[in-house]
C-alpha cells in the first residue's frame, strides 16, 4: 500500500477560503475528505508528492481518506505552521501523529516527543521518527498550512442513497 504525503499552503479572504486555497494547491479540493485515526497499516510505503496524483477513475466529490495536520492564521506577523510525524515497525505498521502551532519548532519538537512516547515499544522494532512540516507566515489576508496523508480513495456508486 502507499499512502500520498502532500502540504501546501494558502491565502484567502476569510479563513475558510485559505483553507481552500491551501487544499487546492495540494490537489484534493474537488473530492470529501474523511479523516481517519492515524494507524499506518504494516507494508505500507510513504510516497512523498507536491500535489494529489488523482487516479483517473476519481471523479470530483468521490472520497479520499486522509490523515490532515491543519494551521490557519488571521494576524499579520505571525505564522501557520502544520506538521504530520511518523514511525514504522520492523513490519511497516506504525503511527502518524498530526501538530500544528504558529511555531516551525514547537510542531517540530511536538511531533518527536509524541512519537518517541508513543514508540517506547522496543520489541516492535520502531524506526526513527519521519515528519514533513509547511508553514506560511501572514501578511494580511489570513492563511493556512496543510499537510495531508492520503490513504486511498473511493467513487460513489449511483445505486447508493
Amino acid at each position: 500500500m502507499k499512502i500520498h504525503m502532500i502540504s501546501a499552503t494558502g491565502t484567502g479572504p476569510t479563513q475558510l477560503a485559505a483553507f481552500y486555497d491551501a487544499i487546492n494547491n495540494a490537489g484534493v479540493a474537488n473530492y470529501n475528505l474523511i479523516p481517519l485515526s492515524s494507524v499506518i497499516p504494516p507494508a505500507t510505503e510513504i510516497v512523498h508528492c507536491d500535489s494529489y496524483p488523482a487516479p483517473a477513475t476519481l471523479t470530483y466529490g468521490d472520497v479520499l481518506f486522509v490523515v490532515m495536520s491543519q494551521q490557519r492564521e488571521t494576524t499579520a506577523g505571525k505564522a501557520a505552521w502544520a506538521g504530520l510525524g511518523w514511525s514504522h515497525d520492523k513490519v511497516g505498521g506504525g503511527w502518524f501523529v498530526e501538530l500544528h502551532d504558529e511555531s516551525e519548532e514547537k510542531v517540530r519538537q511536538d511531533i518527536f516527543s509524541t512519537l518517541n512516547a508513543m514508540t517506547q515499544d522496543t520489541t516492535r522494532g520502531f524506526q526513527p521518527v519521519q515528519h514533513k512540516i509547511v508553514g506560511i507566515e501572514c501578511t494580511g489576508q489570513p492563511v493556512c498550512s496543510v499537510v495531508i496523508a492520503v490513504f486511498g480513495s473511493r467513487g460513489w456508486s449511483s445505486n447508493e442513497d
